[in-house]
This record gives C-alpha cells, sequence and structure tokens, in this order.
C-alpha cells in the first residue's frame, strides 16, 4: 500500500486540483453571469456580496492549479510542498507563491464577516453602504491577513541550511517525477513545538474567533429584525424570500471551510502525534477536500437562489423540448 501510494500521491493531488480548478473555475464564471444578468429587483441589493466571493473563489482556484500544495510530515518537521507547474523555482519566490495561496485561503475565511455586516446595516440601520465603503471593509480584513503572512513567514520561512538538505525520501514518498534533487524546493517548514510557530497559530485563529463572532452577532440580530417586520408585515413575502435565500448562501460558505479544514487539521494533528506511515499517507491527502471550497460555493449559490436555479431548469426543459420537436415527437 505504502509503494502504490507513492507513485499516486503527486498525480492524484494534480487530478485534485485541475480538476476543482476547471469546475470550479466554469462554474463561478457562469454565477457571475446569473448575478449581473439573471437577479430580481429585490436581489440586486446583495450582487456585490455573491460578485464578492466569485472572485476570490477565481483568485483561489488560480492559486490552488498553480500551487497544489501538499502537506506531510518528515522527520519530525511539518512540510508543505508545491507539486504545481512552478514548483521547482527558487526562494523566495516559491514561498511567495506559497505565501499567496495562504493570503487568499485565510482572506476568504475572515472576510465572510463583511457581508453579515453590510447586512447588518442595510437591513437593521437603514444605512445605505457605498462600493467604495464595502471595499474599505474588504481592506481592513486584507490588512489583518497581511500581518498573518508576516508572522508566518517569521515562522515558517526555509532557512538555507534546511533548504540543502537532502530531501530525496521525501521526493519518494510523494512520487514526484523529479531527477534531480535540485530541482525539489520546500515550500513552508516549522516545528510543531516552535514558539513562531505556535504565536502564528494563536494569531490567525483569534483572527477567524473574530471574525465569526461578528457573524454571530449580526446574524441573530438580522434574523430577529427580520421576524419582527415580517409579524409587521412591512416585507413582501418575497423580500423575505430574498432574505432566506441570502441566509442560506452565506451560512454555507461561513460554514464550508470550517468543517473541511476541521478534517483536515484533524488528520494533521493525527499524523503528528502518531508518526507512523500510514498517518503520514493521511496527513497527506488530508488537504485535498480543503480545495473543494471554492467549487462548492457557485453550487450552493446556483442551487439556492431561485432565479438562478429556475433559469438552469428552463434551459434544460427548451433543450429537451428542442430535441424532440427536432426528432418529431413533438406534437
Amino acid at each position: 500500500m505504502g509503494i502504490y501510494w507513492r507513485i499516486y500521491a503527486s498525480r492524484l493531488h494534480a487530478i485534485n486540483d485541475y480538476t476543482i480548478a476547471t469546475c470550479g473555475l466554469t462554474l463561478n464564471a457562469i454565477l457571475v453571469w446569473l448575478v449581473i444578468n439573471r437577479s430580481a429587483k429585490e436581489m440586486k441589493i446583495y450582487s456585490k456580496i455573491l460578485l464578492q466571493t466569485c472572485i476570490i473563489d477565481f483568485a483561489l482556484l488560480t492559486f490552488i492549479m498553480a500551487v497544489q500544495p501538499i502537506y506531510l510530515v518528515h522527520d519530525g518537521w511539518n512540510l508543505l510542498v508545491s507539486n504545481g507547474p512552478f514548483r521547482a523555482i527558487t526562494h523566495p519566490w516559491n514561498y511567495m507563491l506559497m505565501a499567496t495561496w495562504f493570503f487568499i485561503v485565510y482572506f476568504s475565511i475572515v472576510s465572510n464577516c463583511v457581508p453579515f455586516i453590510y447586512r447588518y446595516l442595510v437591513i437593521c440601520k437603514l444605512k445605505v453602504i457605498s462600493a467604495f465603503q464595502y471595499f474599505l471593509m474588504l481592506v481592513g480584513c486584507a490588512y489583518v491577513i497581511v500581518l498573518y503572512i508576516c508572522m508566518l513567514t517569521w515562522s515558517t520561512y526555509p532557512r538555507e541550511a534546511q533548504r540543502n538538505r537532502n530531501y530525496t525520501e521525501v521526493i519518494e514518498i510523494l512520487g514526484m517525477n523529479i531527477h534531480n534533487s535540485s530541482q525539489f524546493q520546500i515550500g513552508l517548514m516549522m516545528k510543531t513545538q516552535s514558539i513562531p510557530w505556535a504565536i502564528t497559530c494563536a494569531f490567525i485563529i483569534t483572527m477567524e474567533v473574530i471574525s465569526y463572532s461578528i457573524i454571530a452577532v449580526c446574524g441573530i440580530k438580522i434574523r430577529k429584525f427580520v421576524q419582527c417586520t415580517s409579524r409587521m408585515s412591512q416585507q413582501t413575502d418575497r423580500q423575505l424570500e430574498v432574505h432566506r435565500q441570502i441566509s442560506f448562501v452565506l451560512i454555507m460558505q461561513t460554514l464550508m471551510p470550517i468543517l473541511e479544514m476541521s478534517t483536515s487539521l484533524f488528520c494533521m494533528i493525527l499524523s503528528i502525534t502518531l508518526d507512523t506511515k500510514a498517518n503520514v499517507y493521511a496527513a497527506m491527502f488530508a488537504i485535498m477536500p480543503f480545495h473543494w471550497v471554492p467549487l462548492f460555493n457557485p453550487v450552493v449559490t446556483i442551487w439556492v437562489i431561485k432565479p438562478y436555479r429556475k433559469f438552469f431548469s428552463f434551459s434544460a426543459i427548451h433543450h429537451t423540448s428542442s430535441e424532440t420537436s427536432v426528432l418529431g415527437y413533438k406534437d
């Protein structure tokens, strides 16, 4: 079994990432078109929220395809290795690619609070939030993640002595088609017991807790306000339906990264505490589901938002009807 995974580890990661990128980019492009051309009047006010997710997903899918990160534990070190087309480029460029992927991943998580703040201000406080003001909130989230990337570089950047170690065994474990070990580059590396790494983790976890606390508070206040106004008949059934649809989409987009990251972290912690070959291989594949988030986001949105779902239903019915007519079965 170990030999099998050694042969196919890097290939399976490549298939996973290229498939996700191709399908995800296509679905997000379709969703952008639907948001611009098929949104109901009541939905227009939330178009920037949906477009924000699409733009972040575009960036994330592009860097997933370029970096294709693989996590593994080797010789007491936690390593993150690029399996993408740029894996042979030297440092600091290799690290910058990996750090950019980290930036987009955590920006997509921390910035989940912005749509909830926006909806709270628009719905509960009746504020008019301009695109520039919305952008400034995203800039605030980006600033937090830039601080995180600085700390990440401090705690995980491979020093020259670490980069020059012999990683032939790692190359064999990953099953990479590299004949010259000098072409192999370690992206990130850290010791679990490292104090800088612990500080870095504590910082990003704190930021995530703050972000999700904002989401919880704003979500509860929005729900109470909508329930109160619906009882007083201040909103139409159509407006209430739009609120329900947007709320469900945002909640799913908020929960999916946490659920998949929790699964990945569990396998990674298992591989560190129980350093057996089986657990090393399990951790190596644990990061794969985390890449599926930007693929699921447009699927959930298209499935939940009624006008988008109806567009696909109508297109399918129209296509079937046309085929029937051509074949001569239509009355």
